[in-house]
């Protein structure tokens, strides 16, 4: 996941009324109300290595002097600024303690301000494992790349060097979104037994701007707010269903149940899409798939009936993107191997596109099925119309009559008639085949951006001929208390 990091924001600040008696009054007038920096504060942690300094303007200040030095004093930055931000990429490392001081000067170079000093501290870095393999600065598109995992609900940020510039410090969350304001979505370890997760939108110093009503327990894989505000995303829930005829029959008579394919005895779980007003919270909208798909479409490949606990993850739903000129969200079911186009608001499935009938039982209802793409994740709509995935390939040595299995990133354009053109493919070296993750995204300068891997992450930068520009390793496992 790529995007620009935004590591502060402008704030307004009121001052409140008072009652001064006029003396006082005209003193005021006399000597100006001076105010200390807004940003990093006092006492402020910052997990990030590239640090915004941030202050209000001072009546008749012309240039300030911003003075940061390390806890023995030796000098960090000296410059002089006539705006009111400066932002330091090249200074600071994990671990630091800083002091910060600012000074004002008039047109005449006299200084006539000087804050207060204030002292912040730069956290522990968490991933000590991340490799460059190689870099082509000329041909890549360069900036910050966020990348997170659930094994230890962690995100981090590294720059086009692979160092890690920004992390989730005690937020404990993995990331699923980044929007064109460099807001943070994503779903939180939470610290209590009955809410494990939960899911929240942050900013990059760590504060939470939005987060879920309380024990909602949306589903971890994707949230996102739409154009209007309402914030979009998954939600599990479950039905009885039967247990289907196959292979496992007789381990689920073994265990007491029928097993007859039609008596409901265990749960299906999905996951409904759920919007959230802006301003309420509650929900506003919300779209049921027990309510549009048949309990007849299910796996019956890859052994998801063979590991049937608390429920059968039916379709463990993993991605959601609104195209905002026709008002329709697309919806990405996994196990189905199912990609599905909804009108908002009506609810009205338009169409699914997915596999052919002999690997699932409603295939002919299926467009594109010829493409066979299968487990797939991060389905998007592009700026010229096409859906863009990442075809994790989980079925492809059926699929294909393959040796191994391989993992494809597929750009596929559908006209009006619901016909389907595979415009792109790009299939992944044998050793990023992706079992269980995977993303990707188009860059600004045209490049295709893809992460891929299990136990380690694996970023590239390709361009459509498939050079690769760019290539990191993160090693997930890797990873330090921040």
């Amino acid at each position: 996941m790529r995007a620009f990091l935004f590591l502060g924001s402008w704030q307004r600040f009121g001052y409140n009324s008072m009652r001064m008696l006029k003396k006082l009054f005209i003193l005021f007038m006399i000597v100006p109300l001076y105010s200390d920096p807004k940003f990093p504060q006092n006492n402020d942690t910052i997990f990030s290595t590239h640090i915004l300094f941030s202050w209000n303007q001072v009546p008749d200040v012309i240039f300030y002097n911003l003075i940061a030095q390390n806890s023995d004093s030796s000098s960090l930055v000296n410059i002089i600024d006539s705006t009111l931000i400066y932002i330091d990429k090249n200074t600071f490392y994990w671990g630091d303690t800083v002091n910060w001081q600012l000074k004002g000067y008039n047109s005449n170079g006299a200084q006539i301000y000087s804050s207060d000093i204030n002292q912040f501290q730069i956290g522990q870095k968490k991933f000590n494992n991340i490799l460059l393999i190689n870099s082509d600065t000329l041909n890549m598109n360069g900036g910050i790349t966020f990348f997170s995992t659930w094994y230890d609900w962690a995100s981090g940020a590294i720059d086009q060097n692979g160092i890690e510039i920004w992390n989730d410090g005690d937020l404990q969350t993995m990331i699923c979104h980044i929007d064109e304001h460099g807001q943070i979505f994503g779903s939180q370890d939470y610290p209590f037994d009955d809410v494990p997760n939960r899911g929240i939108q942050f900013n990059s110093k760590h504060e939470i701007i939005w987060e879920e009503p309380f024990n909602m327990r949306l589903d971890p894989h994707d949230l996102k707010r739409l154009p209007n505000g309402n914030v979009i995303g998954l939600k599990s829930i479950s039905q009885q269903g039967p247990i289907p005829i196959g292979p496992w029959q007789e381990h689920y008579e073994n265990l007491g149940y029928l097993a007859d394919g039609e008596t409901n005895e265990v749960n299906w779980v999905a996951q409904k899409i759920v919007i959230f007003n802006h301003s309420s919270n509650a929900i506003d909208w919300e779209w049921n798939p027990f309510n549009y798909y048949s309990l007849d479409d299910f796996d019956s490949h890859l052994g998801t009936w063979w590991n049937v606990g608390w429920g059968y993850d039916w379709l463990h739903s993993n991605s959601l993107y609104y195209e905002e000129n026709n008002s329709e969200i697309y919806f990405s079911n996994r196990h189905i191997s199912r990609v599905s186009k909804i009108n908002y608001p009506d609810g009205d499935l338009i169409w699914m596109m997915g596999l052919p009938e002999e690997y699932i039982y409603n295939g002919n209802d299926h467009i594109c099925n010829d493409l066979l793409f299968s487990w797939q994740h991060d389905v998007k709509v592009l700026d010229n119309g096409n859906i863009l995935l990442f075809d994790n390939g989980n079925l492809s040595q059926q699929l294909f009559d393959l040796d191994l299995p391989k993992s494809r990133i597929l750009e596929i354009s559908i006209d009006s008639e619901n016909s389907c053109n595979l415009v792109w493919e790009y299939e992944l070296p044998q050793d990023l085949y992706a079992v269980g993750m995977g993303s990707t995204q188009i860059l600004n300068n045209g490049n295709i951006q893809i992460t891929s891997g299990n136990e380690c992450g694996t970023v590239l930068e390709i361009n459509r001929e498939g050079e690769i520009f760019t290539n990191y390793l993160i090693n997930f496992n890797m990873t330090i208390n921040s």
